[in-house]
């Protein structure tokens, strides 16, 4: 289980063998299980401390070892550990010292499911005088154009540490293609990327860009020109709240969409390169 960054691990077994004497112990079941509890320091790289129990002599004896690992996870779901683990108790299974590593696979439960998102998603809200025995307007739409922007009512949602939209965000980026159909005006919509700071930054900035174009292919599969699309990743480098917010790490990991209009007449359009696109034009937005 994780919260956040804080994750911990609790199982038990029993060891099932066949009793049998081995010079002059007794040798066979036992008790096993551990508790580990760890911090993710990035999405890639966490640390850890925990206790495990290897019984072999039956359940009289119970020998214990505590440990310290790091463990390293890379994109696609592979991962590498290492650790140092030393006896706390005496008994069969529990070494003076030891060290280990080894090499894994497994895919997490994507953290951005809209189950555990608690913070609020930043949205804009509009003044409305209501008169007396008038009903408020409470229906607010997933997409709607504002000024220089289209501002959406949910967050985009992808699988973690990875550039697949999950199937909960379809409903939001469809409403995102509406608008842009409704509004042939605008001629140029930029889709941004933006990540939290666990992570490197180079690596925060190649999934940035990588979840800013994966948007863009979505809404040209659904019928949107491509001329009128743009993508642009920042990284961790816009974050709308800082670090030391309890909500940081869920409100900067977001997708913007940003009008670009243009003065020139239509023939005289030319759609900028979107590597062209410089940060100092957008970093107040």
């Amino acid at each position: 289980q994780e919260i956040g960054p804080i994750g911990w691990t609790v199982n038990a077994g029993v060891r099932v063998a066949r009793a049998d004497d081995a010079r002059n112990i007794r040798s066979g079941p036992g008790p096993l299980g551990g508790a580990d509890l760890h911090y993710s320091v990035t999405d890639a790289l966490a640390v850890g401390v925990g206790a495990v129990v290897q019984g072999t002599t039956g359940w009289s004896s119970w020998p214990l070892e505590a440990d310290a690992r790091v463990r390293y996870r890379v994109r696609g779901g592979g991962f590498a550990i290492a650790g140092l683990a030393t006896g706390i108790t005496d008994g069969v299974g529990a070494a003076g010292a030891r060290a280990y590593a080894g090499v894994g696979y497994g895919r997490r439960r994507s953290d951005w499911s809209p189950a555990i998102i608690e913070a609020p998603v930043p949205t804009l809200i509009h003044e409305v005088t209501v008169q007396p025995g008038e009903l408020p307007l409470v229906e607010q739409p997933l997409a709607f154009l504002a000024e220089d922007r289209i501002v959406v009512g949910e967050q985009i949602f992808f699988r973690e540490a990875r550039t697949a939209i999950l199937p909960e965000s379809e409903e939001v980026l469809e409403a995102v293609r509406d608008v842009l159909m409704e509004h042939p005006e605008v001629t140029w919509l930029l889709v941004e990327g933006h990540t939290n700071s666990r992570g490197s930054e180079g690596y925060n900035l190649e999934l940035s860009e990588g979840r800013a174009q994966a948007v863009v292919d979505w809404l040209v599969a659904h019928g949107v020109p491509s001329e009128r699309l743009l993508a642009k990743g920042h990284g961790e480098n816009q974050p709308l709240l800082e670090d030391n917010h309890p909500d940081a790490m869920v409100v900067n990991r977001r997708v913007e969409f940003l009008v670009l209009r243009s003065d020139e007449t239509p023939d005289d359009v030319v759609r900028p390169d979107q590597n062209a696109v410089p940060d100092e034009a957008w970093k107040d937005r």
